[in-house]
Order: C-alpha cells, then sequence, then structure tokens
C-alpha cells in the first residue's frame, strides 16, 4: 500500500533500505526493505502519515520540505526510539518533537536549506545545532541525534503502541 498526497514538489532518495519519493504531484512513500523490522516500520509509517495529515493541513512547506524531513527520521529513528509527534513549527515550516522524562529532541525545518536539532534536559540545553537540508548518515550532528534518541528510548516507561 502506497499512500500519496498532492504536493507539487520532485525530490527521490533512498536512506539504506528505506525510499521515499517525491514526485510530481503526489508525495508517495514507497515499500520498506525487508531488513527494516517490524516496531521502525510502524514508526516510520507513523511518522509518514503525520506528515501527510500536516501537509494537508498546511500548503506553506515544500514537497522537499516533507520529504526531507521523512529522510531524516528514516535515519534516525531505531527499534524502540520514543514516537515522535510532528506539527507546524507555526511559520510555515515543519517541527517534528520527542518529549520522554523531562528529556526534550525538537527538529525544526525553519526554511528549504537548514533544520535546527535542540535537545534539553530537565529544561537545560544539552545540544544544539543547525544541519543544511542535505546533511550526511556520519555528519556528527545525526550520530549525536541518534544517540540522544538512543538514550530517551531507555527511560521509556510506556510506549505508544503502533498497529
Amino acid at each position: 500500500m502506497t499512500p500519496s498526497l498532492t504536493i507539487p514538489q520532485t525530490e527521490s532518495f533512498t536512506v539504506g533500505d528505506v525510499h521515499a519519493s517525491v514526485l510530481t504531484p503526489s508525495f508517495t512513500y514507497g515499500e520498506l526493505g525487508l531488513n527494516v523490522s517490524r516496531p521502525r516500520r510502524l514508526l516510520i509509517m507513523s511518522a509518514y502519515r503525520q506528515l501527510r495529515a500536516l501537509a494537508i493541513r498546511q500548503n506553506a512547506a515544500s514537497g522537499a520540505a516533507y520529504a526531507r524531513i521523512l529522510r531524516l527520521l528514516g535515519t534516525l529513528l531505531a527499534d524502540g526510539a520514543p514516537t515522535p509527534q510532528i506539527g507546524s513549527n507555526g511559520e510555515g515550516g515543519i517541527l517534528v518533537e520527542w518529549l520522554v522524562n523531562g528529556q526534550s529532541l525538537t527538529i525544526d525545518y525553519e526554511d528549504e536549506t537548514e533544520i535546527l536539532i535542540v535537545a534539553s534536559d530537565r529544561g537545560g540545553l544539552q545540544f544544539e545545532v543547525t544541519i543544511t537540508a542535505w546533511w550526511e548518515h556520519r555528519d556528527p550532528a545525526i550520530v549525536a541525534t541518534r544517540q540522544i534518541l538512543a538514550d530517551m528510548s531507555s527511560g521509556l516507561a510506556y510506549p505508544i503502541p503502533l498497529a
């Protein structure tokens, strides 16, 4: 099953075994490879559904913005990761947020070229970095963000079941 959504942009990419593309005139999330575990696939599909709903509600962000955030989430999310909450940043961009036991991680797609990542622990700033929309998997900011999510995962008392 391939969900689709009308967004006027074109961009395609593959992240390991996850493929996503923005094809004029539809945004499609392709089949996940067999190496993706069920929990990870459910997290990625939940993120996709939230992005799709956001795109329907707000027409400000481009299709490329949704594809870039989905690519980033496909890289960051792992088995047991907290479920991200996705919404508008109030300025036409995309905000992704995790809140677990006093820790927070926020990804703010501010414009077409920059993504702000901020992590805090019990109100104190833990990590803040701006990456370009064309980040690479080995980028130290991506590695650090994965570690923060892994640390947050260990604090999950009652994970949200995804079906």
